[in-house]
């Protein structure tokens, strides 16, 4: 199912783990998901920008690992989706 990121921020520093070597994928950020567009972006660059720093956490969910990209809506703003995501729990 498509799912859109709804936004993410950085756990406590209690359940933060430093990453095992330098370029290991970042791991102590909570990633938010909603099935409706709720975080809306009003420029393709800083959607473009935040699509970057996602990608270099390596989003998942269990197994799935999130293949996130930009959408774009007909107003003219952006948002980020996951294409394949699991179920959200309702």
């Amino acid at each position: 199912m498509k799912v859109y990121v709804l936004g993410y921020h950085q756990k406590r520093d209690d359940e933060v783990q430093p990453p095992k070597r330098p370029f290991d994928p970042i791991e102590d950020v909570d990633v938010r998901f909603c099935k409706e567009p709720g975080w809306l972006i009003p420029f393709r660059e800083l959607a473009e920008s935040e699509l970057r720093i996602l990608q270099g956490m390596r989003v998942h969910v269990g197994l799935h690992h999130c293949e996130l990209s930009v959408e774009e809506f007909p107003d003219g703003r952006f948002s980020i989706a996951c294409q394949s995501h699991p179920a959200l729990g309702d």
